[in-house]
């Protein structure tokens, strides 16, 4: 079944959105922070912003809303299906390190002796890095699938 050009610029828009309002928006908390600290405290490092683990938390709100949408869809072809849980899978797993990562970062940060060592900074970005790649390859076949 070839795909119609109608159909790849409803997938592309839906993409496009997506990418708009998810993505984009999900790393506001982020991009605040970094604004407050700079106007409180001059220029910031926008690395050291991202070391209280913020990215994690867009990381997991991101996946759980693209997986969200790609498994709310009806999905007849097995070819699809095993793309689906496979991507969606991969999605779920990398929001669970995700939000275990933030976890250690708290853990590190409390004033009593660190259970955990504080995670790397690259580490984070890595990890949301993934976890919109993920998200996207969800919500791409989610709008294959389900026409929208």
């Amino acid at each position: 079944m070839a795909v119609t050009s109608a159909e790849r610029d409803r997938v592309r828009s839906h993409f496009s959105k997506w990418l708009w309002w998810g993505a984009l928006l999900g790393v506001l908390p982020v991009v605040t922070n970094y604004v407050i600290g700079y106007f409180a405290k001059g220029m910031m490092n926008p690395l050291a912003v991202m070391s209280d683990g913020e990215v994690l938390i867009s990381s997991t709100a991101i996946a759980g809303a693209a997986v969200g949408e790609l498994f709310n869809t009806n999905i007849n072809s097995d070819k699809l299906r095993r793309s689906a849980h496979f991507s969606g899978g991969a999605t779920i797993a990398f929001a669970f390190l995700c939000a275990v990562s933030y976890a250690a970062i708290k853990l590190a940060a409390r004033p009593s002796p660190p259970i955990i060592s504080n995670p790397s900074i690259i580490g984070s970005i890595a990890l949301f890095v993934i976890t919109v790649v993920l998200a996207a390859k969800c919500i791409r076949l989610a709008a294959s699938i389900s026409g929208v």
